[in-house]
């Protein structure tokens, strides 16, 4: 309510009006009526009325040469209005100043017109002028709250160690528009935001915004600029909606709601944190002092009307004629009371101190008690000389709010997640654990808080829909308010920022590739390995080919041509294959060549064995003893062009929308082929495909490293190198935690628990991931399998070989015995009679 105590400051006006015109005209009385709504009905009281007492009957006034009749009126009662217009009548008013609320004001305005009844509307708010006809309504008030929006003002100011960030402001007319811009531009100047309703009592328009505010976790201030009656409204609405509690604090700045209208609201077993801004009844004196006539008048409020006190003055100068509306309504004349004019040989003098009319002093209280009976204690107040001063000093917010609790006053906060080891991950089914988690339970042990962590049906982090321009996953849900808080390794882009707001980085993180290793495991032909297929054919074949060359040197050499010394040294070809062989064997053979020539082809022929067996020998050493894995992936772009191997990421990550929007020819090379990879949202399944369908997973660094550690014999793991992104956790846009939480990031990393946390989850044996350390084992029965293989096989061939002798000598045995005696002895002759004759022709 805008005006409070009008009609004492009225009264004052009309005094100072008689008085100036009751010395040029003693014996005419006037009378002016005083029409007040049931209300506001406090607002005016008499000599007698003791100060700030909640109603006033009728009553009639004599003040000097002035009648004043003093009416009530019930609020939207047309009965009720017409009866006290006629009382008026009967008494024969001059004019009649109404005060009234607006609608009000509208419905009497028509009536004291049809009655032709010269009036003067006093809206108790602010009522726009178009309500009246122009012209008609011109009425000047003087600023009544304008003390006490300064008072708000350094209340606000003085209250900075409370760290309001947002302020929720009720009003209702009560402060004009540069009353309430002072007010909000100390709000601006402490860099707190607020959001200003205008209250509608009729069809209460504050329940819903208190319906909506009930739904936040975090602290709330009010700020209630209404009169009296408007504030308990709100108040008791706010109380059935559990809304005076430990984390909504209320400020009350108003001028006509004392202490005992407060005690009535029911605030038994409710932690209230109430601020009352309240004047106290010290109010200033003004009278006519005189033999006859004497008359006192309190005044507790600052402000005095322009035209009603031009408007009077008028109507007294008249005579008994009607003044004409239009000639009283221009009239715009201002008195100040440190202006008004005395008469001092008049025995009636009118005295007054301008300095006793100013606001001087406003109290402080709080609502104390919680499972007792509230008390009200007054913790403050405010003076005009000094400005505000708290009774205890230095004051902390308990000492203002003692009900409050300490961070979030326990709330439980809605956190959307989704399952990304190590980050989060479920235990049990039922359980949460990970980094963010040990992030999340320090945060809520520092702020106070409890927490319901919740999933995405889609199961992804977010990634925008351009159809229907909105957000999938967590952030999605962080966009429409469904969570307090959103947390995972998720990464800040400037795209994000426009629709939520993101904590301070709790860690970095690049991109990491797993792929799958080629099978190393060791197989029955693990002893050919060392060499290709085609030095393995042409092994043989140099043993043939030195066999056969070393029996045609020995054929050409004088030292075998004499069929003795050739079968002593067994000159074969035979016999020279065998040796090649047994040497190659380095089985110790005996029949060197005795000749120049022949020892020379042995001799490249023992350098040439040397050689082949010990490269042999070093690598298959090397294949038994060391696991070398030759990385067929070491970057991205790799990726891009690798024939087989195709890439995948998590649908729905940042990743996901980076491969797909890139600029970067190799990265969208990559982004098409992971446009037609299969859309999965679990790391799991992802890593299984990485085994069984030839598939790189692309990912946070520290999540491919966490699953590929699991298995380092089944995966490689590559990290792109020189390019880092920042993660973090989301809330909602504007969120008033934000704030809260970064702050306890950055504390977290100061006192060293995020790197803990990060060794702790994210800091995996590299050595191992990167195929780079050295594995040494006992040869197993599987190492040795090929050389048991070939001495088996070696071992069946000669039982094969032994057995096709015996049927070749039995077959032979057979023939001979066949043939006749002397066809026998024949065949030997020749025989004979052959080598006599090869002899004869070497020599």
């Amino acid at each position: 309510m805008r005006l409070v105590h009008l009609l004492r400051s009225l009264g004052l006006l009309v005094l100072s009006s008689v008085l100036t015109y009751g010395l040029h005209s003693p014996k005419k009385v006037h009378t002016i009526g005083i029409l007040v709504e049931k209300t506001l009905s406090w607002m005016v009281m008499s000599s007698h009325k003791i100060l700030n007492t909640s109603t006033c009957d009728a009553d009639t006034w004599q003040l000097g040469a002035v009648k004043v009749v003093h009416d009530v009126f019930q609020s939207n009662d047309l009965p009720s209005m017409q009866n006290c217009i006629a009382k008026m009548q009967a008494e024969g008013v001059a004019g009649i100043v109404v005060l009234a609320m607006c609608d009000n004001q509208l419905l009497l305005h028509q009536l004291l017109r049809q009655k032709n009844i010269p009036h003067v509307p006093v809206p108790s708010t602010y009522c726009y002028r178009d309500h009246f006809e122009e012209g008609r309504s011109p009425w000047r008030l003087r600023q009544r709250a304008s003390t006490l929006s300064l008072v708000i003002k350094d209340t606000i100011k003085a209250l900075n160690f409370l760290a309001i960030k947002e302020i929720i402001i009720f009003t209702d007319g009560t402060y004009n528009i540069n009353q309430a811009s002072v007010i909000l531009q100390s709000l601006s100047e402490e860099n707190i935001r607020f959001m200003a309703y205008q209250v509608n009592y009729t069809n209460a328009s504050y329940k819903s915004v208190l319906e909506w505010t009930k739904k936040s976790i975090k602290r709330t201030y009010f700020l209630l600029l209404t009169y009296g009656h408007g504030s308990m409204e709100i108040l008791n609405c706010a109380r059935d909606l559990e809304l005076i509690r430990y984390n909504t604090f209320w400020i009350i700045a108003n001028l006509d709601m004392n202490i005992e209208e407060l005690k009535t609201l029911d605030l038994q077993n409710v932690r209230a944190n109430i601020l009352y801004i309240k004047k106290p009844c010290i109010s200033s004196s003004v009278g006519i002092s005189g033999e006859q006539n004497g008359f006192n008048i309190s005044i507790t409020d600052n402000y005095l009307l322009q035209t009603v006190s031009r408007y009077f003055t008028y109507c007294l100068n008249m005579s008994e004629t009607t003044p004409q509306p239009s000639e009283i309504w221009q009239a715009e004349l201002f008195f100040p009371i440190a202006e008004m004019e005395f008469d001092e040989t008049n025995d009636n003098m009118f005295m007054v101190d301008p300095e006793e009319v100013v606001d001087r002093k406003y109290d402080i209280f709080r609502v104390d008690g919680y499972e007792e009976e509230p008390t009200y204690k007054r913790i403050g107040e405010w003076c005009s000389e000094v400005g505000l001063v708290f009774m205890v000093t230095p004051i902390d917010a308990r000492d203002v709010f003692p009900n409050a609790l300490p961070g979030l006053g326990n709330a439980t906060l809605k956190v959307g997640t989704v399952v990304l080891a190590p980050y989060i991950t479920r235990v049990n089914g039922t359980g949460w654990e990970g980094f963010c988690i040990d992030i999340l339970n320090e945060m809520s042990s520092t702020m106070n808080f409890n927490y319901i962590l919740q999933e995405p049906e889609d199961k992804m982090f977010g990634v925008y829909d351009n159809a229907t321009h909105n957000w999938t996953g967590v952030i999605g849900m962080a966009y429409n308010n469904e969570v307090d808080l959103g947390i995972g390794p998720i990464t800040l882009t400037a795209h994000r920022f426009e629709y939520i707001d993101f904590t301070h980085p709790f860690s970095e993180d690049g991109i990491g590739i797993a792929y799958r290793l080629e099978d190393d495991r060791v197989s029955m032909d693990m002893i050919f390995r060392p060499f290709q297929l085609w030095v393995w054919i042409l092994t043989p074949g140099a043993i043939f080919f030195v066999g056969i060359f070393l029996t045609v040197i020995n054929k050409i050499s004088a030292i075998f041509r004499s069929t003795k010394a050739c079968e002593e040294l067994n000159c074969s070809y035979y016999e020279n294959c065998w040796y090649t062989l047994g040497t190659a064997l380095m089985q110790g053979q005996n029949n060197e060549p005795k000749n120049v020539s022949g020892r020379i082809v042995i001799i490249f022929w023992w350098l040439f064995v040397i050689l082949l067996t010990t490269y042999y020998t070093a690598f298959l050493a090397a294949i038994l003893t060391v696991k070398v894995s030759k990385l067929s992936i070491t970057s991205l772009e790799d990726l891009a062009h690798h024939p087989s191997i195709k890439p995948i990421t998590l649908s729905g990550s940042t990743w996901w929308s980076y491969f797909l929007k890139s600029r970067n020819p190799s990265y969208r090379t990559i982004g098409r082929e992971i446009r037609r990879s299969p859309n999965v949202t679990d790391t799991a399944r992802i890593m299984e495909m990485v085994l069984t369908e030839n598939f790189a997973y692309v990912m946070d660094s520290s999540v491919v490293r966490y699953f590929a550690a699991k298995d380092k014999k089944a995966y490689a793991f590559v990290e792109e190198k020189g390019y880092r992104q920042s993660l973090g956790f989301i809330t909602p846009k504007h969120s008033a935690i934000r704030e809260m939480l970064s702050f306890n990031i950055i504390k977290f990393q100061e006192l060293g628990l995020i790197e803990k946390w990060r060794r702790q989850w994210c800091n995996c044996t590299k050595q191992l991931l990167l195929r780079k350390s050295v594995e040494t084992k006992a040869l197993a029965l599987e190492d040795l399998g090929g050389a048991f293989t070939v001495a088996g096989g070696t071992a069946l061939a000669s039982i094969l070989l032994a057995f096709m002798e015996k049927v070749i000598s039995k077959y032979r045995k057979s023939k001979v015995l066949e043939t006749p005696i002397e066809e026998r002895n024949e065949q030997k002759d020749l025989e004979q009679s052959s080598i006599r004759l090869k002899l004869f022709r070497r020599r």
